[in-house]
């Protein structure tokens, strides 16, 4: 399947119990989202699993219209010296699913990632996963990996927002990698909440800030994880933008970046 222009997150605090999932995954779903992404370390891959089947069930759709993204997180590349295959399968089963769209390395550590890559290919042509990701990677870091395995991922996941810009992204695109944004609305901290510059632009396009923002990294070409659950805000992230920002607003937007980062990459993953 090919990727969703925006993703459902299942990262949350504090962590959603089954029947919370249920229903912010049934709304997702019926507002059109077909993309939904977990890890190990969420916590949420079988209560992720349980509502996608509750639905796939119910009619609402097939396995092959839902997009399902999960993880390698460090502790069990750490564990298994990254011969991480028993996990990702052991994630398949948690989910209830025969096959991954997307798996991505939570955290790239480069002592272990020509065994991490070699079982996420053996993965793949065992038809367990369909594409290859690396989360909270640089552009100064994505060489070194592609030193070790002559490759490129299919998809980066970075933390981006207007507080984040991320200039690697044009780096990513221009080799063909499909970018991914967690946390894009950057938690809504003050700073995104008072901005005079979204707050402009929101006036002038007859919409909330999230949606000013999730519509600002879609037309950057980035495909944003964003998370909620409550239902009134998954239907509004949802709504598809009907306007285009022009030149001067998107840099304006851009203008905004100073580096602020949720999850600094050099805290769970030294070297960057």
């Amino acid at each position: 399947m090919k990727m969703p222009p925006i993703i459902f997150g299942t990262f949350q605090e504090p962590e959603p119990d089954q029947d919370t999932m249920n229903r912010i995954i049934k709304c997702a779903l019926e507002n059109g989202c077909r993309g939904f992404d977990t890890s190990p370390s969420y916590n949420t891959e079988t209560k992720l699993g349980i509502s996608l089947n509750n639905s796939i069930k119910a009619g609402l759709l097939s396995r092959d219209k839902v997009y399902i993204s999960d993880k390698i997180d460090g502790m069990q590349i750490y564990e298994s010296d990254g011969n991480i295959y028993k996990y990702v399968i052991n994630s398949i089963r948690k989910i209830n699913c025969s096959y991954l769209d997307l798996c991505l390395i939570h955290w790239p550590f480069l002592d272990y990632i020509e065994n991490v890559w070699h079982n996420l290919l053996r993965l793949k042509n065992d038809g367990k996963i369909r594409n290859i990701g690396i989360c909270n990677v640089t552009r100064r870091k994505l060489e070194e990996i592609y030193d070790k395995v002559k490759m490129f991922p299919d998809v980066i996941q970075n933390e981006i927002s207007p507080l984040n810009y991320d200039y690697d992204v044009e780096f990513f695109q221009n080799n063909n990698i499909i970018v991914q944004a967690y946390s894009p609305l950057c938690r809504m901290v003050d700073r995104i909440k008072n901005s005079e510059v979204l707050k402009e632009i929101s006036l002038k396009y007859n919409s909330n800030l999230a949606q000013i923002i999730l519509a600002w990294h879609r037309q950057r070409g980035i495909v944003p994880i964003f998370s909620s659950s409550k239902e009134e805000r998954i239907i509004s992230n949802l709504k598809n933008p009907d306007f285009v920002f022009s030149e001067d607003e998107m840099k304006n937007i851009e203008f905004l970046n100073e580096g602020y980062k949720i999850f600094p990459y050099s805290y769970a993953c030294p070297g960057y």
